[in-house]
């Protein structure tokens, strides 16, 4: 939980009015306050970020360090790894970040589909029941899954362009985002002073028109809401690709990754200027301490969605008439 009395949306401001006008030492500011407050991976992510632009290459490393330890302690391996690969560039002959991403690698390896055949000679069982009718969403290889590499996740996410910051808290202003929320079938019944607060915790982006927002394979586990545009909905089941949905104002994705712990089971990329509210895994939760009614809700969403993408592949499967 976040500092009682600590406005971080106010700091998050600071933060990306510096960032576009490259006072570093008032972002660095900025994000120490949020960190103090809020500490995470993300800010720590951008404080690395920060540092490395003002040429602070062994403080930025350490900020790196301490990002993936507790992306590791969470159970984020690969975006560990990301971030490790990030200090390998900085640092090629760091000796911590050389022996994590090898511990790391290992892991993967050793799950990726196959391997327990490898080790005993006995292939896995195949599974049966509902967990055989998720399998239509999940990456095809370990290599879809493992699609992490730097430029995708820790710095195009962590140092985003100057256009998206610049919109990162838009004119559309708070009401619209309000709006999006009332319109979500996960967060409408939320009482209106709690959508307040959920506000101002969450980080509001904006994507141009092709964007990805989410990549099919990719770990990660916040949810989002559309603020403002709309955005396609796409996934690679029986060796195409398949186009599930069309999403507006106020619809949700993500759930899947959040209640599942597995990678994201489709992309969702931007169809024009599209504008989204985040919500992290730690705010989520927070949400169904105090509002348990909500993770019933994001149950119902996802057996729903479930149901209407198994249909959708079930009418792509079918030949001709």
């Amino acid at each position: 939980m976040g500092k009682k009395g600590f406005d971080a949306k106010k700091h998050w401001e600071i933060y990306f009015n510096a960032l576009r006008k490259q006072e570093w030492a008032k972002a660095l500011s900025a994000l120490e306050a949020i960190k103090e407050a809020e500490p995470g991976p993300n800010v720590l992510l951008k404080i690395g970020d920060t540092l490395q632009r003002t040429g602070k290459t062994a403080e930025a490393i350490s900020a790196y360090h301490n990002a993936a330890w507790l992306l590791m302690k969470a159970g984020f391996a690969q975006k560990a790894l990301a971030i490790y690969k990030v200090i390998l560039r900085l640092d090629p002959n760091n000796e911590e970040a050389i022996n994590k991403s090898k511990e790391i690698m290992f892991e993967l390896e050793s799950a990726r589909p196959g391997a327990a055949i490898e080790a005993t000679g006995k292939p896995e069982e195949a599974p049966s029941g509902p967990a055989h009718e998720e399998a239509v969403f999940e990456p095809t290889s370990l290599a879809e899954q493992a699609r992490l590499s730097p430029p995708q996740w820790a710095h195009e996410e962590a140092q985003a362009t100057e256009k998206e910051t610049a919109a990162l808290w838009d004119t559309a202003g708070p009401e619209k985002a309000q709006s999006a929320m009332a319109q979500s079938a996960i967060f409408s019944a939320l009482p209106e002073e709690t959508v307040t607060t959920i506000l101002g915790r969450a980080e509001e982006k904006t994507y141009g028109d092709g964007r990805c927002v989410v990549e099919e394979g990719d770990t990660g586990d916040s949810i989002f809401v559309i603020k403002e545009g709309r955005a396609k909905v796409s996934a690679h089941i029986m060796g195409k690709t398949i186009e599930l949905a069309t999403l507006q104002e106020g619809d949700a994705f993500g759930e899947v990754a959040f209640l599942t712990g597995r990678p994201r089971t489709a992309s969702v990329s931007a169809s024009g200027e599209l504008r989204v509210v985040e919500l992290n895994r730690l705010l989520i939760e927070d949400i169904i301490e105090q509002h348990p009614e909500v993770m019933e809700k994001l149950q119902d969403f996802f057996q729903t969605r479930v149901k209407a993408t198994i249909k959708k592949v079930k009418g792509e499967a079918r030949p001709p008439s």
